[in-house]
């Protein structure tokens, strides 16, 4: 595959679609570099918050996308701990979602 067409993660309006390849000029997708996703991210409420437009990009870019380590919600998942879904990725309840 030529070096103009990484494999990237293609952000269109507020959806996100899997193994996008970037299309030379295509002036609809936003593209990002593909890092290491959280592994709850498929099943996690803030991926579907998003993609319904009622959460912004950065949490999704800084933590689920990102520095996920330090998600609180990543780290109660992986210690078995129920919490709410409209819990944020740093732990901050949003009453909105």
């Amino acid at each position: 595959m030529p070096n103009d067409y990484i494999l990237k993660k293609a952000v269109v309006t507020g959806k996100s679609f899997n193994n996008c390849y970037a299309e030379k000029g295509c002036p609809y997708f936003e593209l990002i570099e593909m890092k290491k996703v959280c592994k709850w991210y498929v099943v996690c409420p803030m991926k579907r918050f998003f993609e319904e437009g009622k959460l912004e990009r950065k949490w999704i870019e800084e933590y689920c996308m990102g520095d996920y380590i330090r998600c609180v919600r990543y780290k109660l998942e992986e210690a078995g701990i129920p919490h709410r879904d409209n819990m944020l990725p740093n732990g901050k309840i949003m009453k909105s979602l």
